[in-house]
């Protein structure tokens, strides 16, 4: 990622890709922890997919395209797909490390909106960072809870 658009296509990519991985959990999970994980797995790939239209509109709001193809999209992400059914365990871990990513990410994002003076695009990424930091918690807290 060397500017603005390139990290923003990359963001786009990820967000849709854990918004797949995040629906996926949420329809497969298993165990005692059922309920309270396929409820908070439905809250957080909402909030993703609600995330992928503005983050779609901020690269045409700076007069380019967006990936338009699932090729393109998994040219971009960083986010590793799922493979086959897994544990309640295995599910929370993946997610918390991909929201971890996805900080990452998003700084790097942010970095590249500050060095060209884009307020509106750093509160957006200021507002994601602070929901991608809630998911990772609330994930974190439900890995103890596995044990």
């Amino acid at each position: 990622m060397n500017n603005l658009i390139d990290a923003y296509k990359v963001y786009l990519a990820s967000n849709f890709a854990l918004y797949l991985k995040t629906h996926g959990c949420h329809f497969n999970v298993t165990g005692m922890f059922f309920q309270p994980l396929h409820k908070l797995f439905e809250e957080q790939y909402e909030d993703l997919w609600k995330a992928h239209d503005a983050i779609g509109e901020n690269i045409r709001k700076l007069d380019m395209f967006t990936p338009a193809g699932l090729a393109e999209y998994a040219k971009f992400s960083l986010i590793d797909d799922s493979e086959g059914v897994l544990s309640d365990r295995d599910y929370i871990d993946r997610l918390f490390m991909d929201h971890e990513r996805m900080i990452i990410l998003i700084y790097k994002v942010f970095e590249f909106a500050e060095a060209k003076k884009l307020q509106d695009h750093m509160n957006f990424l200021a507002e994601r960072l602070d929901k991608h930091g809630k998911h990772r918690w609330m994930l974190k807290t439900m890995l103890h809870a596995v044990e």
